[in-house]
């Protein structure tokens, strides 16, 4: 992600998507997603899964690209939505739109909304 500076719009191709853990729920293009910290497997190395609202976990972003991305989870700043679900048999691929904001739109964001949601003394 050298010379990105956000905001800006990313298109991951996610990694080992989990199209037969999903069968009994599909996924929708435009439907949100999150990313949370984890580990491939159990390994020690840490990966950014892609996950559902309610944590199912949908695949994960490529590890090349994990450090940059934790950073974006870390401070808020990066949202997702399916963008593309490719349903070849053999081949199945899910690609997710991310939103990357600047770290400042991101804490503001979450002020407001935890300034938003807290009741008034």
């Amino acid at each position: 992600f050298d010379g990105f500076r956000a905001p800006f719009s990313y298109l991951f191709d996610v990694v080992c998507y989990r199209h037969d853990e999903l069968a009994d729920a599909p996924l929708e293009v435009s439907e949100p997603l999150m990313f949370e910290w984890g580990s491939v497997d159990g390994g020690a190395a840490p990966a950014v899964w892609i996950v559902r609202r309610d944590g199912t976990p949908v695949g994960y972003v490529n590890p090349l690209q994990a450090r940059t991305v934790g950073t974006w989870v870390d401070n808020g700043s990066i949202t997702a939505t399916v963008h593309r679900i490719n349903p070849v048999p053999g081949a199945p691929r899910l690609f997710v739109m991310a939103e990357v904001r600047a770290a400042e739109s991101a804490n503001a964001a979450a002020e407001a909304t935890s300034t938003r949601d807290s009741p008034a003394t």
